[in-house]
C-alpha cells in the first residue's frame, strides 16, 4: 500500500463519514452527513410539457477529495466501482441490481500561471504579453503538503468522476447517473487553504421512454 493511501486510512478511521441525514433526492447516490446544499450554484429548473427535468445538485462537504475516495467507493460498493473503465449504454439491461460503475481521478498539477485579464489584443511581436501577477506552482504544492494527505506522496485529487448507466424497468429509458467530487479548498491566488470538497450530482434520461 502507498504511503499515502495508509495515511489517508488512519485519517478516515478518526474521523469517519456519515450517511447524509438529509432528505436524498435520489437515494441511489449518498452524500456525507455534514454535506451543505449550495443551491445558488445550481441552474434553475424548467422544462416544458411532457419533458423531464434533469437533476443537478451541488453540495459542499469540509473533508478532503483522498477521504470522500474511500468513503464512496465503499457505500458504491454494490455498483462495482472499477476505475477508468470503459462504460456501454447497449450493455444497460432491464432490472440489473449491480449494473457497472467508472470512476476517473484527476489530480493538482503545479504549472505557474498568470492571473491577469486576458488582453484583447497583445503587444508584443511574437503573440505573448508580460504579466504582473502569477500564481506559482510551487506555493500550491507548499499549501497543499501542509493541508492534505496525498492520495499517494506529492500527488493530491483535484476531481473524482462516478458515472454509471441503468435502464428503468416500468419504461426501458436508460438513466445517466454521475457524482463529481471537486477539490475547491484553494483560494484564487493559491496562498491558503480552506477544507472543502464540492460535489455535484448529476442525473439525466439519456434515451426517451419508450410509449
Amino acid at each position: 500500500m502507498v504511503w499515502g493511501a495508509m495515511l489517508a486510512a488512519a485519517v478516515v478511521a478518526v474521523t469517519p463519514l456519515s450517511l447524509a441525514a438529509q432528505k436524498l433526492t435520489d437515494p441511489t447516490m449518498p452524500l456525507p452527513e455534514t454535506s451543505r446544499r449550495m443551491r445558488e450554484l445550481e441552474p434553475p429548473a424548467t422544462a416544458g410539457d411532457g419533458v423531464t427535468v434533469p437533476m443537478f445538485e451541488v453540495w459542499r462537504v469540509g473533508a478532503p477529495p483522498e477521504m470522500l475516495l474511500g468513503w464512496y467507493l465503499r457505500r458504491l460498493n454494490r455498483l462495482s466501482p472499477v476505475k477508468d473503465a470503459v462504460l456501454d449504454t447497449a450493455d444497460v439491461r432491464v432490472g440489473d441490481t449491480r449494473p457497472s460503475m467508472t470512476f476517473h481521478l484527476t489530480f493538482h498539477t503545479f504549472e505557474d500561471e498568470c492571473m491577469d485579464p486576458v488582453p484583447a489584443a497583445s503587444t508584443s511581436s511574437d503573440g505573448t504579453h508580460p504579466c504582473s501577477r502569477w500564481r506559482r506552482g510551487t506555493m500550491k504544492r507548499r499549501i497543499l503538503d501542509n493541508n492534505r494527505v496525498g492520495y499517494e506522496q506529492q500527488l493530491w485529487i483535484e476531481t473524482i468522476t462516478f458515472l454509471w448507466y441503468d435502464r428503468e424497468a416500468a419504461t426501458g429509458a436508460i438513466v445517466r447517473r454521475q457524482i463529481e467530487l471537486r477539490d475547491t479548498g484553494l483560494s484564487d491566488d493559491w496562498k491558503r487553504y480552506n477544507l472543502v470538497t464540492q460535489i455535484t450530482l448529476e442525473r439525466e434520461v439519456l434515451h426517451p421512454a419508450t410509449p
